[in-house]
Protein backbone atom coordinates (compact mmCIF):
# COMPACT_ATOMS: atom_id res chain seq x y z
CA UNK A 1 0.00 0.00 0.00
CA UNK A 2 1.43 3.50 -0.73
CA UNK A 3 0.78 6.74 0.85
CA UNK A 4 0.48 10.14 -0.24
CA UNK A 5 3.81 12.22 0.83
CA UNK A 6 1.57 15.12 2.06
CA UNK A 7 -1.43 14.19 4.18
CA UNK A 8 -0.63 9.76 4.80
CA UNK A 9 -4.07 9.35 2.94
CA UNK A 10 -3.84 5.33 1.08
CA UNK A 11 -3.04 6.60 -2.87
CA UNK A 12 -5.83 5.35 -4.93
CA UNK A 13 -5.40 2.29 -7.34
CA UNK A 14 -5.88 3.74 -10.01
CA UNK A 15 -2.68 4.33 -12.07
CA UNK A 16 -3.36 7.34 -13.62
CA UNK A 17 -4.67 9.22 -10.96
CA UNK A 18 -1.88 12.53 -10.10
CA UNK A 19 -3.52 14.12 -7.28
CA UNK A 20 -4.36 13.28 -4.06
CA UNK A 21 -8.03 13.11 -3.31
CA UNK A 22 -7.14 14.16 0.45
CA UNK A 23 -5.34 17.27 0.02
CA UNK A 24 -4.33 17.83 -3.63
CA UNK A 25 -0.77 17.03 -3.42
CA UNK A 26 0.92 15.77 -6.60
CA UNK A 27 1.06 11.93 -6.56
CA UNK A 28 3.30 11.80 -9.43
CA UNK A 29 6.19 14.50 -9.88
CA UNK A 30 6.03 14.00 -13.49
CA UNK A 31 2.45 14.84 -13.87
CA UNK A 32 2.13 18.03 -14.85
CA UNK A 33 -0.27 20.64 -12.71
CA UNK A 34 -1.56 21.99 -16.07
CA UNK A 35 -3.63 19.29 -16.59
CA UNK A 36 -5.75 20.19 -13.61
CA UNK A 37 -5.94 23.84 -13.31
CA UNK A 38 -8.58 25.61 -12.17
CA UNK A 39 -10.64 28.35 -14.43
CA UNK A 40 -10.89 31.98 -13.73
CA UNK A 41 -14.59 31.83 -13.22
CA UNK A 42 -14.46 29.38 -10.26
CA UNK A 43 -11.64 31.38 -8.60
CA UNK A 44 -13.62 34.44 -8.93
CA UNK A 45 -16.90 33.02 -7.29
CA UNK A 46 -14.95 31.57 -4.55
CA UNK A 47 -13.69 34.73 -3.92
CA UNK A 48 -16.89 36.62 -3.85
CA UNK A 49 -18.36 34.15 -1.75
CA UNK A 50 -15.69 34.12 0.47
CA UNK A 51 -15.96 38.05 0.86
CA UNK A 52 -19.92 37.60 1.76
CA UNK A 53 -18.65 34.67 4.56
CA UNK A 54 -16.32 37.51 6.00
CA UNK A 55 -19.16 40.33 6.04
CA UNK A 56 -21.66 37.42 7.44
CA UNK A 57 -19.11 36.46 10.38
CA UNK A 58 -19.08 40.31 11.14
CA UNK A 59 -22.96 41.18 10.96
CA UNK A 60 -23.14 41.05 14.98
CA UNK A 61 -20.60 43.78 15.63
CA UNK A 62 -22.19 45.65 12.02
CA UNK A 63 -25.35 45.76 13.99
CA UNK A 64 -24.57 46.44 17.21
CA UNK A 65 -22.30 49.41 15.21
CA UNK A 66 -25.50 50.41 13.43
CA UNK A 67 -27.88 50.53 16.52
CA UNK A 68 -25.18 52.75 18.03
CA UNK A 69 -25.62 55.11 15.28
CA UNK A 70 -29.25 55.26 14.95
CA UNK A 71 -29.35 55.91 18.94
CA UNK A 72 -27.49 59.38 18.64
CA UNK A 73 -24.25 57.72 18.21
CA UNK A 74 -23.57 59.28 15.11
CA UNK A 75 -25.01 63.22 15.21
CA UNK A 76 -25.17 64.99 11.22
CA UNK A 77 -25.61 68.45 11.07
CA UNK A 78 -25.48 70.92 7.96
CA UNK A 79 -23.11 74.10 8.12
CA UNK A 80 -24.51 77.38 6.41
CA UNK A 81 -22.67 76.30 3.08
CA UNK A 82 -24.76 72.88 3.07
CA UNK A 83 -22.02 70.66 3.74
CA UNK A 84 -22.83 67.86 6.16
CA UNK A 85 -20.58 67.06 9.29
CA UNK A 86 -20.55 64.21 11.62
CA UNK A 87 -19.88 63.99 15.09
CA UNK A 88 -19.69 60.73 16.81
CA UNK A 89 -20.31 60.20 20.36
CA UNK A 90 -17.32 58.15 22.81
CA UNK A 91 -19.85 55.23 22.61
CA UNK A 92 -19.82 54.77 18.88
CA UNK A 93 -15.89 55.34 18.84
CA UNK A 94 -15.52 52.41 20.80
CA UNK A 95 -18.37 51.00 18.75
CA UNK A 96 -16.55 51.45 15.68
CA UNK A 97 -12.68 50.88 16.39
CA UNK A 98 -14.49 47.15 18.09
CA UNK A 99 -16.20 47.05 14.29
CA UNK A 100 -13.49 48.06 12.84
CA UNK A 101 -10.75 45.22 14.09
CA UNK A 102 -13.21 42.10 14.73
CA UNK A 103 -13.33 42.94 10.66
CA UNK A 104 -9.62 43.22 10.57
CA UNK A 105 -8.88 40.28 12.59
CA UNK A 106 -11.27 37.95 10.67
CA UNK A 107 -9.92 39.30 7.49
CA UNK A 108 -6.88 38.46 8.27
CA UNK A 109 -7.73 34.92 9.83
CA UNK A 110 -10.10 33.47 7.51
CA UNK A 111 -8.73 32.12 4.36
CA UNK A 112 -5.48 31.59 6.41
CA UNK A 113 -6.70 29.39 8.90
CA UNK A 114 -9.60 27.50 6.18
CA UNK A 115 -6.36 27.24 3.99
CA UNK A 116 -3.85 25.28 5.92
CA UNK A 117 -6.82 22.48 7.43
CA UNK A 118 -5.16 19.04 6.99
CA UNK A 119 -6.80 15.99 5.07
CA UNK A 120 -9.28 16.65 2.55
CA UNK A 121 -9.86 20.39 2.78
CA UNK A 122 -6.24 21.49 2.98
CA UNK A 123 -5.91 24.42 0.25
CA UNK A 124 -9.41 25.32 0.44
CA UNK A 125 -11.77 28.17 2.25
CA UNK A 126 -15.11 27.22 2.20
CA UNK A 127 -15.92 29.65 -0.52
CA UNK A 128 -13.19 27.06 -2.56
CA UNK A 129 -14.52 24.20 -1.13
CA UNK A 130 -18.11 25.47 -2.47
CA UNK A 131 -16.91 25.97 -6.30
CA UNK A 132 -14.31 22.41 -5.71
CA UNK A 133 -11.65 23.98 -6.24
CA UNK A 134 -8.37 24.40 -4.24
CA UNK A 135 -4.68 26.17 -3.59
CA UNK A 136 -1.83 23.63 -3.87
CA UNK A 137 1.70 23.91 -3.59
CA UNK A 138 4.23 23.63 -6.51
CA UNK A 139 5.91 21.25 -4.33
CA UNK A 140 2.81 19.08 -3.69
CA UNK A 141 3.51 19.51 0.16
CA UNK A 142 -0.44 20.31 1.48
CA UNK A 143 -0.67 24.47 1.76
CA UNK A 144 0.95 24.83 5.73
CA UNK A 145 0.29 28.02 7.74
CA UNK A 146 3.42 29.59 6.66
CA UNK A 147 2.51 29.55 2.90
CA UNK A 148 -1.46 30.90 3.55
CA UNK A 149 -0.23 33.86 5.35
CA UNK A 150 2.42 34.29 2.59
CA UNK A 151 -0.45 33.78 0.18
CA UNK A 152 -2.92 35.56 1.79
CA UNK A 153 -2.06 38.51 4.08
CA UNK A 154 1.51 39.23 2.65
CA UNK A 155 0.95 39.14 -0.67
CA UNK A 156 -2.98 40.21 -0.86
CA UNK A 157 -3.11 42.32 1.92
CA UNK A 158 0.36 44.25 2.23
CA UNK A 159 1.47 44.34 -1.47
CA UNK A 160 -1.81 44.63 -3.15
CA UNK A 161 -3.27 47.01 -0.61
CA UNK A 162 0.32 49.18 -0.60
CA UNK A 163 -0.01 49.41 -4.72
CA UNK A 164 -3.68 50.83 -3.92
CA UNK A 165 -2.29 53.62 -2.40
CA UNK A 166 0.18 54.40 -5.38
CA UNK A 167 -1.45 57.84 -7.57
CA UNK A 168 -2.74 57.10 -10.72
CA UNK A 169 -2.16 53.62 -11.08
CA UNK A 170 -3.29 52.52 -7.89
CA UNK A 171 -6.72 50.83 -9.23
CA UNK A 172 -5.24 50.07 -12.11
CA UNK A 173 -3.16 47.74 -10.38
CA UNK A 174 -5.97 45.92 -8.36
CA UNK A 175 -7.80 45.20 -11.73
CA UNK A 176 -4.60 43.86 -13.31
CA UNK A 177 -3.49 41.48 -10.81
CA UNK A 178 -6.72 39.98 -10.56
CA UNK A 179 -7.15 39.38 -13.79
CA UNK A 180 -3.47 38.21 -14.29
CA UNK A 181 -4.75 34.51 -14.32
CA UNK A 182 -6.63 34.90 -17.69
CA UNK A 183 -3.30 35.65 -19.61
CA UNK A 184 -1.00 33.66 -17.66
CA UNK A 185 -0.02 30.44 -18.96
CA UNK A 186 -0.52 28.66 -15.29
CA UNK A 187 -3.79 30.24 -14.72
CA UNK A 188 -2.11 31.95 -11.56
CA UNK A 189 -2.55 35.25 -9.96
CA UNK A 190 0.77 37.64 -8.61
CA UNK A 191 -0.29 36.11 -5.06
CA UNK A 192 0.30 32.70 -6.27
CA UNK A 193 3.62 33.37 -8.18
CA UNK A 194 4.81 34.80 -4.71
CA UNK A 195 4.02 31.86 -2.47
CA UNK A 196 4.81 29.20 -4.69
CA UNK A 197 0.90 27.91 -5.43
CA UNK A 198 -1.41 26.84 -8.12
CA UNK A 199 -5.16 26.39 -8.01
CA UNK A 200 -6.82 23.69 -9.11
CA UNK A 201 -10.25 21.56 -9.13
CA UNK A 202 -10.66 19.77 -6.00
Amino acid sequence: MKYCPGCGLARPAVADVNYCPGCGGSLNPAAPIHANLSGWWPRVGATLLDGLIVLALNLPTLCVALAVATGGGLHVQKTVTGHATFTLSHEMKVVAVIAGLAYLASALLYAPLLLRREGRHNGQTWGKQALSIRVVRDSGAPVDLGTALLREVVAKLVILGALGYVPIVGGFAWLVWYLWPLWDSSNRAPHDMIAHTHVVKA
